[in-house]
């Protein structure tokens, strides 16, 4: 079981890793940048999408609105195809998020698969 664990996440790790040098990555990202606004050493600006502050291009993410893998589904449960369909999404799916923002995010949607978790497991069918 371990190995599939470790297999999958290697495979997700690398759907991601093209998926941030695909067209829509760049769009969102050129989308979200700060018109004529330059950070100290001169690089684009972009603006959370949450907090409305802007950043450096280090300090956002490009964040999927609708999850790669949706709350209350397992990720043991999606076909390769689906993962990488959701992951390669329209640009409506996509916005810029500080760190900081992306982490709360994220921290949320887990908290809330976790309840589902449980749920389920106190209440088998």
């Amino acid at each position: 079981m371990a190995a599939k664990y470790s297999e999958f996440y290697s495979i997700m790790s690398a759907i991601k890793r093209c998926f941030s040098r695909s067209p829509n990555h760049r769009e969102a990202l050129n989308k979200a940048k700060c018109p004529r606004k330059k950070g100290p050493r001169g690089g684009a600006r972009y603006v959370c999408v949450e907090c409305k502050k802007d950043f450096a291009s280090k300090d956002v993410q490009v964040d999927h609105i609708d999850p790669i893998v949706p709350i209350g589904t397992l990720s043991k449960d999606m076909t390769w195809d689906e993962v990488v369909g959701r992951t390669f999404c329209n640009i409506s799916n996509l916005q810029i998020l500080c760190k900081a923002c992306h982490k709360e995010k994220s921290a949320e949607e887990n908290a809330d698969r976790r309840k589902i978790a449980k749920s389920i497991k106190s209440n088998p069918k």
